[in-house]
């Protein structure tokens, strides 16, 4: 089987909302969308991700779209809100 990149037959779109992530990719032809619903798995974009996503991942088939939702529980370290909290919180802090 020959080795092709994910950007070559499918582009995709990400958000986060707290400590969940999601991934969509979406097929850049209609005929691209079986090879991306075998290769392109949870339990693959587990071992991609590694500690980066502690939470399970789930796969949200959309067919009528050529593409794929998956969403990461437990993610991104908080989140990107979280973060910010956290550097506001920090920096308020009293120096002395």
């Amino acid at each position: 089987m020959a080795e092709i990149y994910l950007n070559d037959i499918a582009h995709g779109r990400s958000g986060d909302k707290g400590d969940t992530s999601n991934v969509c990719v979406y097929a850049r032809k209609p005929e691209y969308y079986k090879i991306i619903e075998r290769e392109v798995t949870p339990e693959k974009l587990k071992a991609y991700f590694g500690d980066m996503v502690k939470g399970e991942i789930t796969r949200y088939d959309v067919p009528s779209l050529n593409g794929f939702n998956f969403v990461m529980k437990h993610a991104l370290g908080g989140g990107a809100t979280g973060q910010i909290h956290g550097q506001c919180r920090d920096a308020h802090e009293d120096p002395r």
